[in-house]
């Protein structure tokens, strides 16, 4: 800087063209824009109102819980000593496969003897 000149900040009140002038619509503006729209009424009944963010958590939270109560009533009743009986069935889709050769190859698979194979209708 020389002796003469001054140091000035930037000016932070700078000119800001409005997009749009109009403030108000005109009765003809309002007509044109609905064209005879009549307003809907809600048939949901009461309006709900807004929630806000500790509610939507506390209902999110609520819903996991249920979830998982679910899922551990579910695995409580194919688990302990009064156990539901698993239920499975074996559906041969071509002609020339065999059910009990497909139930009896899973059991060798897994180290079940076969004599525990109890096939309640074969096709």
């Amino acid at each position: 800087m020389t002796k003469g000149q001054a140091f000035h900040h930037r000016s932070t009140l700078k000119q800001k063209n409005k997009p749009f002038k109009s403030k108000h619509a005109t009765k003809s503006d309002l007509r044109a824009k609905d064209k005879g729209k009549t307003v809907r009424v809600s048939i949901k009944g009461k309006a709900s109102r807004a929630q806000n963010k500790a509610d939507r958590k506390n209902i999110a939270r609520i819903e996991q819980q249920k979830k998982r109560e679910e899922q551990a009533t579910i695995k409580r009743l194919f688990t302990g000593k009064l156990k539901a009986p698993k239920i499975v069935s074996v559906i041969p889709l071509c002609p020339d496969t065999s059910a009990l050769y497909a139930v009896s190859a899973l059991h060798s698979a897994l180290g079940i003897p076969t004599e525990q194979i109890s096939p309640i209708s074969i096709l």
